[in-house]
């Protein structure tokens, strides 16, 4: 009865946290495209160059630009253990422009706490991962402690990875209307376009961002919780 408890403490917790960030996968995809706004994008640099110029606007000039060998791969992500921006296939989305300047700017984030997120993510998965073989097999029975701990382990991992892609996508915008500011490839109306549909898409991405960081890690207890249940 204590656990189905807790199963439904949390199923409210995400309920109210989905409608208080008002967090709709369905609202993000309406930014995925948009024909106008494409064809204007298609007049600025390639994502290489654009990463470059970005870098240079931020003093640094150490990062390495690759690109995904599967160009099935459109997710972008900056890797601080080898200081490298991976760039998905975004060529034709508008929102490139936004999406490089976010992973630029996870380039300049404070080290320690790149490092630290890097290592300790992949320790709470592992954990997770342990500890759901360990239950299965009856090992470890204390459920209230273990609740605990992916809880202490959730906290610390929704705030640093809050911290670290709320900074990128509030910067995001500054550094790409700065890079327009010396840019001459397009008409003022035209940035003017791509600035009001960046802000809109962070009006909804940004908290779509916090509660999936909250979910994710919510999730974990809720699994391990039907596991107890089950076994």
């Amino acid at each position: 009865m204590e656990n189905i408890t807790y199963i439904l403490a949390i199923l409210i917790t995400l309920l109210i946290l989905k409608i208080i960030f008002n967090a709709k996968a369905k609202d993000i995809k309406k930014f995925e495209t948009d024909e106008e706004l494409e064809k204007i994008v298609e007049k600025l640099p390639d994502n290489e160059q654009l990463a470059k110029i970005y870098l240079q606007k931020l003093n640094n000039n150490t990062v390495k630009i690759d690109k995904w060998n599967d160009e099935k791969i459109k997710t972008s992500v900056y890797n601080a253990m080898t200081n490298t921006i991976t760039i998905g296939k975004i060529d034709k989305m508008y929102t490139r422009i936004q999406t490089i300047a976010h992973e630029c700017l996870h380039s300049v984030q404070p080290k320690r706490i790149l490092k630290f997120n890097f290592w300790f993510s992949n320790i709470n998965i592992l954990y997770f991962i342990v500890l759901l073989i360990l239950t299965l097999f009856r090992i470890i029975e204390e459920t209230n402690i273990q609740i605990f701990i992916l809880l202490m382990l959730g906290i610390i991992q929704y705030s640093i990875k809050s911290y670290l892609e709320q900074d990128a996508m509030t910067k995001a915008k500054y550094l790409v209307n700065e890079y327009f500011d010396t840019n001459n490839d397009i008409e003022n109306t035209e940035k003017e376009k791509l600035l009001k549909k960046y802000e809109e898409l962070n009006e909804k991405a940004i908290p779509f961002v916090s509660y999936s960081l909250i979910f994710s890690e919510l999730l974990k207890i809720l699994l391990y919780l039907i596991i107890v249940i089950i076994i």
